[in-house]
């Protein structure tokens, strides 16, 4: 499935191999990164009980990596490879997928079987968008005792950042177009931004969208929107203490035409619509303090 996206990115990629490697390198020998999700609490890396690796907020600025998994495949140990449509898949140490848990700031994402035909944990909104991250922790081996049977592989922690005392913010927006005519094209975009809204008082968003096109082939991929939103409410009630509100809404729709990327029948005859939709909610408080 040749494109233009793709055809622009080889080269550069080939280039930047050495360097990512090198990153990825660093984040492991950094004994004294301070990590949480191989104990579940505070600890340095060369204290772990386990197979580590950390990449850090420095690699995310030098890398130009679009999204999570792009950073994850500088990781030894772990693959990521093509899902449905513009998804992908995570594995540890040669595990399947499934056996790889993926938290975000300690909280797992819903599991594979809650998610439409057991979707990937990369597809459009289910993870954060890059600048809302501040390190992704990667725990490689069995984890089984602390988080259950769905880390028999490891674990990927996404620890985003804390709200900022100013604002920042950025945007992203990507394309690809295939060569071929019976692929369709694909455009994603995000967006992050946090910052005080008064004393004491934070707020953070961000927000992420995908947009598939259809193919016009059987068995092909269908058409698929994707859409995100997620923000958090920040209180300090002291220097040492804080009290956070989050929540966040995604959203997935599948679409098919007979005789495009399904086959046609008596009942789905030629051009018959069939549209597939996925809504998740998520909300918590937490505090925070010493």
């Amino acid at each position: 499935m040749p494109s233009i996206h793709m055809l622009r990115a080889t080269a550069a990629l080939v280039a930047l191999t050495s360097a990512q490697q090198a990153l990825a390198a660093e984040a492991d020998q950094d004994s004294n990164q301070i990590v949480v999700t191989a104990a579940g609490r505070e600890q340095e890396v060369r204290d772990a009980p386990a197979s580590i690796s950390v990449i850090t907020r420095e690699t995310l600025d030098a890398m130009p990596y679009r999204e999570v998994t792009d950073a994850l495949m500088e990781i030894p140990g772990v693959t990521v490879t093509p899902g449905e449509g513009n998804s992908r898949d995570i594995s540890i140490r040669g595990m399947a997928p499934q056996y790889t848990l993926i938290l975000v700031d300690g909280k797992r994402l819903s599991s594979r079987e809650s998610r439409t035909n057991g979707g990937n944990v990369s597809e459009g909104g289910l993870l954060p968008p890059l600048e809302a991250i501040e390190r992704i922790e990667v725990v490689r081996g069995p984890m089984s005792s602390l988080y259950g049977s769905d880390a028999m592989g490891g674990v990927v922690n996404i620890i985003t950042r804390r709200i900022s005392d100013h604002w920042r913010g950025s945007a992203r927006v990507n394309g690809t177009m295939q060569l071929a005519d019976n692929f369709g094209n694909y455009t994603d975009g995000n967006f992050y931004l946090s910052g005080p809204v008064t004393s004491g008082i934070g707020l953070q968003l961000q927000g992420s969208m995908n947009r598939r096109e259809g193919d016009t082939e059987i068995g092909g991929t269908p058409e698929r929107h994707d859409d995100s939103l997620a923000g958090k409410l920040g209180f300090n009630l002291s220097a040492n203490h804080q009290i956070l509100l989050e929540g966040g809404y995604y959203r997935q729709k599948v679409i098919e035409v007979a005789g495009e990327t399904t086959e046609t029948s008596a009942t789905a005859p030629l051009g018959t619509e069939t549209t597939q939709t996925q809504k998740r909610k998520v909300a918590s408080i937490s505090h925070s303090g010493q």
